[in-house]
């Protein structure tokens, strides 16, 4: 369990959010859930959850995320999404469905994977769901090349700078780099698609120059995150950037 006081003007700390983790046998999240404080009544109240669930072979097969509905005293469904997987155990296929109570469950988006010799993805293809089909929305093509040398150039240590993460796609680790040219407090945090903070990686003073951090996605709380898009942002003074990193099991 994860909790967050506020203070603001208050001569004391207040609760203001938590976050409940319930886990599998083996360590694999179950379900995680959203508290805020209702300070009227001085009770948690449920915001929202995610529920996961797994093949036999502990391998990820479906997120659901769910609003607390307070009137009824429920969970109602928003989205899931479903994977499929290669016998090298790559992705191969995430479809994504949206809820409603008329209809149930809804086609949103579909991607589908495609990798190489060497089990690196080179091609990823994204639908929309329209009515009856799938209509191609966009797709990602990489190349893959093994480095004889490495040369990099940096930009000036003047200046703010958030790098690309490295590998990216990653799994489970990767490195972000950044540098600030003054000596200031520094925030660097990682959230998922929807906003939710996952992680924070630097929140403190820093003095000026270049910095790497490694984003561990199974170490400390975080514990078997699930494959997908995050977003990691840099704040420093006035600076603020955000650059999206994607983790694939």
């Amino acid at each position: 369990m994860k909790e967050r006081f506020v203070h603001y003007l208050l001569s004391h700390w207040e609760p203001d959010l938590r976050d409940l983790y319930y886990y599998e046998n083996n360590g694999s999240d179950k379900e995680n859930i959203r508290q805020v404080w209702n300070n009227t009544d001085s009770i948690w109240i449920n915001d929202y959850r995610y529920l996961y669930e797994y093949d036999i072979n502990n391998v990820l097969l479906s997120i659901i995320y769910q609003d607390w509905q307070s009137d009824s005293l429920n969970w109602k469904n928003v989205w899931r999404e479903a994977y499929t997987y290669t016998p090298q155990n790559k992705i191969a296929t995430m479809s994504k469905q949206t809820w409603t109570q008329e209809t149930g469950w809804n086609n949103y988006v579909l991607r589908t994977y495609f990798y190489d010799t060497n089990y690196n993805w080179v091609e990823r293809i994204t639908f929309l769901w329209e009515e009856t089909y799938w209509k191609n929305y966009y797709r990602h093509i990489a190349t893959w090349m093994q480095p004889v040398s490495v040369w990099e150039t940096s930009p000036y240590l003047e200046t703010y700078y958030l790098y690309n993460n490295y590998p990216n796609p990653f799994n489970p680790s990767t490195k972000i780099k950044f540098q600030i040219p003054n000596t200031e407090f520094v925030s660097l945090k990682v959230y998922d698609v929807l906003g939710k903070e996952i992680a924070t990686l630097v929140d403190e003073e820093k003095a000026a120059g270049k910095y790497e951090i490694q984003f561990n996605s199974h170490s400390g709380e975080i514990r078997n995150l699930p494959s997908g898009i995050y977003f990691y942002t840099l704040k420093a003074g006035q600076y603020s950037e955000t650059k999206k990193m994607i983790l694939l099991k």
